[in-house]
């Protein structure tokens, strides 16, 4: 796991999905085959209240609700 993963992983456990949220986007940018750190972006989307945002990225990357 690179660094910007760690620390998203670290505030989700805290549950601070906020933080983590540019550290997802910026992690699957680089690592866009990573289908966990999709999931985990798009379960703090929507723990933040970003449906649209959540929805889009599980069409992107064809996650499963």
């Amino acid at each position: 796991m690179d660094i910007m993963g760690a620390l998203a992983a670290n505030h989700l456990a805290r549950q601070d999905a906020r933080r983590a949220i540019p550290l997802l986007e910026r992690a699957l940018e680089r690592q866009p085959e990573r289908e966990d750190l999709a999931r985990k972006l798009t379960a703090a989307y929507l723990e933040t209240g970003q449906h649209t945002r959540a929805a889009e990225l599980q069409r992107e990357h064809a996650i499963d609700a």
